[in-house]
């Protein structure tokens, strides 16, 4: 029974990546910002090397799991971001392999920055990002095994690889202590054909659409900051999801906080930074459904090291 229960969660995984969510999720998404939104790209003005790991369901075996490495830097004087990045996610037959690269171009009202208390900080901004990528899509049908062989679509068992490519596109309003803004992947809108026994199927993949917002709220001499943020997310054919979090951070020390998922689920997460240049996170999702004890969790990790500049230490 657990192993029909997870095979069919797969399966459905895998025909929702299909055919709606085919954007990779992150619950750390305000480390991840610049691969939501590459508006975001090199906006914190140091450059920065990232990577993350996510394994969700770790009980079903070849559940959903993502790596990512990527950089991003920012160049004050010249108000342009630029950052690269390689990824993999695979879910079952399903897999994507990609590679892209982001620019980013800000527009200040004040070109100057100040030190407000102990931080330094820019003044209200517009950010307009582009990214372009290169994805490798896998197919692989070889060892699922069926209870109905006749299967005209899976039966087969072909192996199916594809190249195509993509592009996204951003915008992000940002002051010292709020943000909104709103991005595009996947908007090239291309479709994915695979041959299977003797006839042609497509794979459509579609657009999304993400609204970020959020805030931030400085006490304690300015030594710590709550940030309450929501992620939107609506994929043509699927349903609307949402993403709330809150997160405590101790400035340039660490942070903990926890979401709530629209589809049930929870997130604890926290992270340390040392020196102001390492920074390690880790998020624990809680899936709350009557599945929980054949799904297991899913487990996120971030790592990241900061080139700061000497005027923000």
């Amino acid at each position: 029974m657990k192993k029909r229960i997870g095979f069919l969660l797969l399966l459905c995984s895998c025909v929702v990546m299909i055919h709606a969510q085919q954007v990779y999720h992150y619950s750390l998404y305000s480390d991840n910002s610049f691969m939501i939104n590459p508006a975001l790209t090199g906006i914190k003005n140091y450059s920065e090397i990232n990577a993350s790991f996510r394994k969700q369901w770790h009980k079903v075996d070849k559940s959903p799991m993502t790596s990512l490495i990527g950089f991003n830097s920012g160049m004050p004087a010249k108000h342009i971001g630029f950052g690269a990045y390689v990824y993999d996610d695979e879910t079952g037959p399903n897999a994507l392999t990609g590679a892209g690269i982001s620019f980013a171009y800000r527009i200040l009202d004040n070109e100057k920055y100040y030190k407000f208390k102990r931080r330094r900080m820019g003044t209200r901004s517009f950010s307009f990002g582009l990214n372009a990528s290169i994805v490798y899509y896998r197919l692989n049908l070889k060892n699922v095994k069926l209870d109905d062989p006749s299967d005209v679509l899976l039966a087969s068992g072909a192996n199916t690889y594809k190249i195509f490519p993509d592009v996204a596109f951003g915008f992000m309003y940002n002051a010292p202590k709020f943000y909104l803004g709103f991005s595009i992947p996947q908007l090239l809108n291309l479709n994915i054909k695979y041959k299977s026994d003797a006839t042609f199927k497509d794979i459509k993949k579609m657009q999304h659409y993400y609204i970020q917002t959020g805030g931030r709220i400085y006490f304690g001499d300015d030594r710590f900051s709550l940030e309450p943020s929501v992620w939107l997310k609506y994929v043509i054919g699927g349903f609307p999801q949402g993403l709330a979090n809150v997160r405590f951070n101790i400035i340039d020390k660490g942070y903990a906080g926890i979401s709530y998922r629209s589809l049930n689920g929870l997130t604890l997460e926290g992270g340390v930074i040392i020196k102001k240049k390492f920074k390690i996170g880790y998020a624990y999702d809680i899936e709350m459904s009557k599945y929980i004890k054949d799904l297991g969790m899913t487990h996120e990790l971030y790592l990241s090291y900061r080139f700061v500049p000497k005027y923000m230490k």
